[in-house]
C-alpha cells in the first residue's frame, strides 16, 4: 500500500507545478522523436537550470525519458507513466463510493 501511494505521489508530483504542466504540454505536442533540449527551452520558455529543476521530479515519475538521436538527445514524454496513479485514484474514489 505504502509503494502505492509513493507511486501516486511521485506522478502527481511530477505535474505538481505549472512549469511542469507547460514542459508535458510543449512535450505532448512534439515529433514522435522528442524535443532536444535547446527546442524544449525555446518552446517553454524556460532557462536551463529552471527546466532541468524541473526535469528532474519528471524523470524521477518515469514520465519523461530521453533518446539519443544521432549526436543529440531528444526529451520525449512518456504519458502512459501516469495511468497507474490514475487507476488508483480512479478505483479509490469508485470504491469510497464517488
Amino acid at each position: 500500500m505504502t509503494n502505492r501511494r509513493s507511486n501516486i505521489a511521485a506522478a502527481m508530483s511530477a505535474l505538481g507545478h505549472p512549469r511542469r504542466v507547460r514542459i508535458y504540454d510543449s512535450l505532448a505536442a512534439a515529433p514522435e522523436d522528442g524535443l532536444r533540449f535547446d527546442a524544449l527551452m525555446a518552446e517553454t520558455g524556460l532557462r536551463s537550470s529552471t527546466l532541468i529543476h524541473h526535469l528532474k521530479p519528471m524523470f524521477a515519475a518515469g514520465l519523461v525519458i530521453t533518446r539519443r538521436k544521432g549526436q543529440c538527445v531528444h526529451h520525449k514524454l512518456r504519458p502512459e507513466a501516469l495511468d497507474p496513479a490514475i487507476v488508483a485514484l480512479r478505483d479509490d474514489a469508485f470504491a469510497n463510493g464517488a
